[in-house]
């Protein structure tokens, strides 16, 4: 049996990424595979890639990934069209990246083909036909039948909801394992999932972990991150949904 970490969504937080891949190497894992937005929202992007580069994570570009390299392009339109935190962050992450991590970053592929035991996988940020497609237990069985044949894979490995998932359709097997750096579902924890694949099937089995919290708290307030920003890891909640519950009912 051949072990692969899969992980995606890190968005910058180094604590929550050293967990998963302390863990993961501890269970045997041969292999890392990354879904993408490895950066943004937390204050450590230059760590996080670093670390994808030493341990020759194989990953594809997120769709965050993505805006963050177009920033300078795009920042005068976004400070009027993006909220302020979100503004704040595309823009933090851009000007903090090195040089190098940059062209690492845009060097990534947008969809991965990999084979292993001789089983077909596909490495995708949200879907096999569109990078910022949310695939989540409430899409339909007709849309997956559409992506699982615009696929071509045994198993499509995908995030960008940061909500796990497991499910088979049409004999094409979708997995989101989790986010690592931001957790929607208010718990403080990394999530990612382990391959085991060998003798013709895929067993995936999802972990979450605590991580160090506070050190990535203590990095945004000195950084002077927006609280929303901060509330969200602190709450384990998405940005959307915290502005939402701050809106006048």
């Amino acid at each position: 049996m051949m072990k692969v970490a899969v992980f995606s969504d890190v968005h910058a937080n180094w604590p929550a990424l050293q967990a998963v891949l302390k863990d993961a190497k501890q269970r045997g894992a041969q292999e890392f595979w990354d879904l993408g937005d490895s950066v943004g929202y937390s204050p450590f992007p230059n760590q996080v890639l670093a670390c994808f580069r030493r341990e020759k994570v194989q990953g594809v570009l997120g769709n965050y990934d993505q805006k963050v390299l177009l920033f300078p392009l795009a920042q005068k339109k976004w400070r009027k069209e993006k909220a302020p935190a979100k503004y704040f962050s595309f823009r933090w992450a851009n000007r903090s990246l090195s040089a190098a991590l940059k062209r690492y970053l845009q060097e990534l592929p947008l969809q991965r083909r990999m084979k292993r035991q001789g089983r077909r996988f596909l490495l995708v940020h949200a879907s096999p036909l569109d990078i910022n497609e949310i695939v989540s237990a409430k899409t339909s069985r007709k849309r997956f039948l559409i992506l699982a044949k615009a696929a071509r894979a045994d198993v499509v490995l995908f995030g960008h909801s940061h909500y796990y998932l497991n499910k088979t359709v049409a004999r094409t097997r979708f997995i989101n394992p989790g986010s690592v750096g931001r957790s929607f579902d208010g718990r403080q924890q990394a999530s990612y999932v382990m391959l085991n694949i060998g003798r013709g099937r895929v067993i995936a089995k999802r972990y979450r972990l605590s991580y160090d919290v506070a050190q990535n708290l203590e990095l945004m307030r000195k950084k002077k991150f927006p609280s929303i920003l901060i509330d969200s890891i602190r709450l384990g909640r998405s940005i959307d949904e915290l502005e939402q519950r701050s809106r006048p009912q």
